[in-house]
């Protein structure tokens, strides 16, 4: 396939000299025609770059999985269950049941937190306790709880 697309921009580069140096041997100057291809070029190039930057995230996100479909993640500043993983674009809804369109280079550009990603989680709680209240009472009391659900 890289032979082949080697091939081709070849062709096409040795075929636009050739056709540019038989119209300057006709008469016609090339350079303002050469000058408004370049500037047509890097017009095109500036206006899809960030379509390019999406679409190189979105073929990252593949390849790599950091996330799944049905995974729930915070990424890009923005936090929910993923519904669809695209070359260049990842919908995700949030807890609230939005809709998020999520450009795959804002997901790539920082820290990708994928909450579901192991079966348990740590959760910390504070829990106020008077000086006066028996403390294996209490932590029993907690115990329990946690072992019921």
């Amino acid at each position: 396939m890289s032979i082949l697309l080697s091939y081709r921009s070849e062709r096409a580069s040795s075929t636009t000299s050739v056709v540019l140096a038989a119209v300057q041997q006709v008469g016609f100057q090339t350079t303002s025609l050469v000058a408004v291809l370049g500037a047509a070029g890097l017009a095109v190039g500036l206006a899809l770059q960030g379509s390019l930057s999406n679409f190189a995230s979105g073929v990252l996100i593949i390849m790599f999985r950091p996330f799944k479909i049905g995974d729930f993640i915070d990424a890009g500043g923005q936090a929910g269950v993923v519904q669809e993983i695209g070359v260049l674009v990842t919908i995700m809804k949030t807890p609230d049941n939005k809709k998020i369109i999520q450009p795959n280079s804002a997901i790539m550009a920082g820290s990708i937190i994928n909450v579901t990603a192991n079966d348990t989680r740590r959760v910390d709680m504070s829990v106020g306790v008077s000086y006066t209240d028996d403390l294996d009472k209490v932590q029993n009391i907690i115990l329990g709880r946690a072992q019921r659900r």
